[in-house]
């Protein structure tokens, strides 16, 4: 994991005894140097082994990461062509508005002693508000069941679900330093929220929702100061609310913000006056 500059500086220790004033600053300074280009250079090490170790798991045959990056690729409407050079089945053409799936979940489920995949996906209900909304049962849902059944290992038991999607409730306060542009601020926050909603940070897989991801992925933002959650709920598409304690399974394998019922409110709030600059009550970019 990579050191901040801060831990290096501490390593690096004391200046040698005998400097003078000018000697001092100059130690100083190419301390601090070599202390930003080490935590850059760790910093970009540990986003390149994530990347690799992400490439790695997609590519291991049968794994929940492989099998979630199928059902990305599948292209609605669209039949897959047998590739003689590698014995696969594949897309003839790559058609990307035809890849309806936004976020799918892939678990492990016993049904009737049967030990099965279980793929939840969902879809956006469009490009502008990006809802996450189920499948369409009368053709998306088969569609995709039989390309499943297509891609999947052989002799691997699988079940499909898109159902309504499952709720979280957020109201509180976001603190920012007014030396950044507010409406920056609030760009950043809405963006994060959405980013970690279609991702679900490192839950992915599982559709698992973590209590101090929210806050991590919110004071992350540039600019935020302190984030005060005073609600985080959530509930399913038939359950009842309850707070999230340290994390949540999803139901339904994905969750939108409760926009529509009151349940989503972030107020944007001077860290140093306390004033409110803007509520927000959706996560609207536009």
């Amino acid at each position: 994991m990579a050191q901040t500059e801060q831990e290096i500086i501490d390593d690096m220790g004391a200046a040698p005894s005998g400097f003078v004033f000018a000697q001092l600053a100059d130690w100083v300074l190419w301390r601090s140097f070599f202390a930003n280009a080490i935590a850059l250079f760790e910093s970009i090490l540990d986003r390149t082994k994530s990347d690799i170790d992400t490439i790695i798991a997609t590519q291991k045959l049968g794994s929940k990461s492989w099998y979630a990056k199928k059902i990305m690729e599948f292209q609605n409407g669209d039949s897959l062509t047998m590739n003689e050079d590698t014995g696969m089945l594949e897309y003839v053409n790559i058609d990307t508005s035809k890849q309806i799936i936004a976020r799918c979940s892939v678990g492990e489920k016993v049904v009737e002693n049967v030990s099965h995949v279980v793929f939840k996906a969902a879809k956006y209900n469009n490009l502008d508000d990006k809802v996450l909304v189920p499948l369409d049962v009368s053709t998306e849902l088969p569609n995709l069941e039989t390309y499943v059944e297509n891609v999947k290992i052989t002799g691997t038991d699988t079940l499909v679900v898109s159902t309504a999607s499952d709720l979280v409730k957020m109201i509180g306060s976001i603190y920012y330093d007014p030396a950044y542009n507010p409406a920056e601020v609030i760009f950043a926050v809405k963006q994060a929220l959405i980013n970690y909603r279609d991702t679900l940070g490192g839950g992915a897989l599982s559709g698992i929702v973590k209590k101090h991801e929210f806050y991590t992925k919110i004071a992350g933002c540039l600019g935020v100061y302190a984030v005060d959650l005073d609600t985080l709920q959530h509930k399913t598409s038939t359950g009842e609310y309850g707070s999230i304690e340290s994390s949540a399974e999803l139901e339904a394998g994905y969750f939108n913000y409760d926009v529509d019922n009151a349940g989503f409110s972030l107020a944007f709030k001077n860290y140093k006056t306390d004033v409110v600059n803007t509520t927000i009550t959706d996560l609207n970019l536009t």
